[in-house]
């Protein structure tokens, strides 16, 4: 793996932080983008009823591949390697990883990672688009339905992304960017389970569109709320809140390193440590590629770089927080562990069915979205105009 050691300070200048004057303002709610999310959670919950009760058992894991391929895609895409440049790639994994990112349906690569470098700019100032100064629910998903401040315009406004806007793959995509999301984010996650295993079209699209949506999103956006609140920090105490959080690592897929990120944002481990020590699922995607010479010049701090600045502007390090090597039998259990939710996924699916069955005669696993879309016609019916009727939905039990 051809991986560059960068041995000065001379990235450091990246996240010194500006101090920035609050001007009064007050947010307005972006009603648009409040419907956007209100519908998408909906929805995304609606599929995890599904998901448990009337959904094919194949759908379950394609649902999970489309969540692990849709998080790399702003993990190693968007973050790593178009927001720090923490490595190179080469353009099939740039298309790749640009793919990934617009199943994940965030923001564009070209947002995304404006949005990211003023953050680490200014992290924790005025300037930040969002700061966990105004709340957790704001640095979560608030920010994302309320006007920007001022503040944050002017910065993004005098800094220069002319670098992403020079990469073709990033220009096209964010020019493409609705066509793209409807297809690859919504239209071929419900086709493919209707075509391949036959599912049902509904509940393919409230599951593996919404479902993998709402569970992807509010996992990476735990790298702006939770990995900012809860947490030590071993590398720099100084420049805002950044943590560093165990959960956030396991589920963002190796993100939750926010401390050492945000004191060494070059790295395209965001981690002191190799990704075999805390299962940071991304840093091993970009060493897989970089294996095969997709992914090259990776960045990465040496060890007497990482500790002069612990020593500068680090909180003491726990001895019992020391990276060691795991043992076959703790990755046994790392893997059990990994995969228990699908596991309890694939029972509660057996489980709800069985205690339904056992306590109404009948099996849920009979469309219960036609059920609920039955329920709702059967009211428009009744209360708005009888000829609504004619959309009622047939409640066909199996």
């Amino acid at each position: 793996m051809d991986t560059k050691d960068v041995k000065s300070f001379e990235f450091e200048s990246v996240v010194e932080v500006e101090n920035i004057e609050e001007k009064p303002f007050k947010r307005k709610i972006v009603w648009l983008s409040v419907l956007k999310y209100a519908l998408l959670h909906v929805f995304g919950v609606y599929g995890l009823l599904l998901s448990v009760t009337t959904c094919k058992l194949a759908t379950l894991p394609f649902t999970f591949i489309l969540i692990y391929i849709s998080g790399l895609g702003v993990t190693a895409g968007a973050h790593r390697l178009w927001s720090h440049r923490s490595y190179k790639a080469k353009w099939p994994l740039r298309l790749l990883l640009a793919l990934f990112n617009t199943i994940a349906f965030d923001k564009n690569i070209y947002e995304w990672c404006i949005d990211h470098r003023v953050h680490h700019k200014y992290s924790e100032t005025p300037a930040d688009p969002h700061t966990i100064k105004e709340g957790f629910f704001f640095s979560q998903i608030g920010w994302r339905m309320l006007s920007q401040r001022p503040e944050f315009i002017e910065k993004k406004n005098k800094h220069d992304f002319s670098d992403l806007w020079n990469d073709p793959i990033v220009k096209y995509q964010k020019i493409l960017w609705y066509p793209l999301v409807l297809i690859f984010s919504f239209l071929l996650p419900t086709a493919i389970p209707f075509l391949i295993w036959r599912e049902d079209v509904f509940t393919a699209f409230f599951i593996c569109a919404c479902l993998r949506w709402l569970f992807t999103s509010h996992v990476k956006w735990t790298v702006n709320s939770v990995a900012h609140r809860w947490g030590p920090k071993p590398y720099d105490k100084t420049n805002g809140n950044a943590c560093e959080n165990k959960l956030v690592i396991w589920s963002a897929f190796g993100e939750g390193f926010h401390n050492y990120h945000h004191a060494f944002p070059w790295d395209y481990k965001t981690s002191e440590f190799d990704w075999k020590y805390n299962m940071n699922l991304t840093a091993a995607f970009i060493d897989f590629f970089a294996f095969f010479g997709q992914a090259y010049d990776l960045r990465t701090a040496s060890s007497e770089v990482i500790e002069a600045r612990r020593l500068r502007t680090g909180e003491p390090l726990d001895p019992n927080c020391a990276p060691r090597k795991r043992n076959f039998c703790e990755w046994i259990i790392v893997v059990i562990l990994f995969l228990l939710p699908l596991g309890f996924w694939f029972l509660s699916h057996f489980a709800i069915n069985e205690a339904l069955n056992a306590i109404f005669g009948f099996y849920v696993k009979c469309n219960i979205h036609d059920f609920v879309l039955s329920y709702f016609t059967s009211l428009a019916s009744t209360y708005i105009h009888p000829n609504l009727a004619i959309f009622q939905w047939k409640f066909t039990c199996k």
